[in-house]
């Protein structure tokens, strides 16, 4: 196994660490195996998969034209993003944690997704002034991310109901981040380019993620940015006011 395999083989073990050791306390010594079997086997379909052409999936197929953001980050981080919903998911009935690690990195994964602006084209094809720009932007982006996470959310609430309360919780934190990246990529916008003033405001998010003291600035932010937003977008939308 390569360097670079056994760096993926690492991390995919660390994620599981709750599920080894809940699957050994409770002597399910089989699914131990299985897992443990697995591990390497999803590692080298990671590496593989970015010299393959099938990364043209029914997923994809799914998602709204619209939505190309989603599109592009679905090819790029397929391999990363199914396994680690499907850990989630089988993990419910093991672990209240996992689960709601997984809701939180598939949170930052997707936040990922509006590092680069697309052509001025692209955001004028919308014929939308900029409020409303923006808010189908949110829109699209909190329904699909809904979609991914609801699977999770439902079976964390089947198996730890004392439980119910904390999904909505890191949900809402999840979503207002969602929006919060949104904000940050148009109140930077440049046609065809990525801004490093946008990606350090969105780390800044992301770390807000494991930092909750860091949720009030991600509200002023938000306000900041917004108003930044409609600004930068009206040359390209003004026709549409």
């Amino acid at each position: 196994m390569s360097c670079q395999k056994c760096i993926f083989v690492s991390e995919y073990l660390a994620l599981l660490a709750p599920v080894w050791t809940g699957l050994i306390v409770h002597q399910h010594y089989v699914h131990f195996l299985a897992l443990l079997i697995a591990t390497p086997l999803i590692a080298t379909i990671q590496i593989h998969s970015a010299k393959q052409k099938v990364l043209h999936t029914k997923l994809q197929q799914w998602i709204p034209d619209e939505a190309f953001e989603w599109k592009s980050g679905i090819r790029k981080v397929f391999f990363i993003l199914i396994p680690l919903w499907i850990i989630g998911l089988l993990a419910s009935p093991i672990t209240p944690v996992l689960p709601v690690v997984v809701l939180l990195l598939i949170g930052i994964i997707s936040m990922g997704f509006y590092d680069k602006n697309e052509p001025s084209v692209m955001v004028q094809t919308y014929e939308l002034s900029p409020q409303r720009f923006i808010l189908r932007k949110i829109q699209v982006q909190l329904l699909l991310l809904t979609v991914v996470l609801l699977p999770l959310m439902i079976a964390f609430t089947i198996f730890h109901p004392s439980y119910w309360f904390i999904m909505p919780v890191f949900y809402l934190l999840v979503t207002n981040l969602q929006v919060y990246s949104i904000l940050t990529k148009y109140s930077f916008y440049q046609p065809n380019a990525i801004s490093a003033a946008a990606i350090f405001f969105q780390s800044i998010g992301a770390v807000a993620l494991l930092i909750p003291l860091f949720i009030p600035l991600i509200w002023l932010l938000c306000i900041r940015f917004y108003i930044k937003s409609i600004a930068r977008l009206t040359p390209y939308l003004n026709d549409n006011n």
